[in-house]
């Protein structure tokens, strides 16, 4: 995803689903969640609303997102996660 914001309900999926970003990469299975695209910032935020939600930063760390969950990460692969 180049810009934007996309909000995915993924109920069951066989493969790997993810969302990729120029500063992160979302993978899921079973949830509700969205992941927005800042391309003037360069920053990454993802939200989850439902199910667990794994997020890299393409630079080898990887957080795992609850409910009520948040992350952005910026171009330099710093995440900041909240609630």
């Amino acid at each position: 995803m180049a810009f934007g914001f996309i909000r995915a309900k993924v109920k069951h999926f066989f493969h790997k689903f993810e969302v990729r970003t120029p500063s992160a990469v979302t993978s899921v299975r079973g949830t509700d969640f969205i992941v927005g695209y800042d391309a003037n910032t360069k920053i990454t935020n993802v939200y989850v609303f439902e199910g667990i939600v794994e997020v890299d930063n393409l630079k080898g760390k990887t957080i795992q997102l609850q409910p009520i969950e948040t992350v952005a990460v910026d171009g330099n692969g710093q995440m900041i996660s909240g609630k």
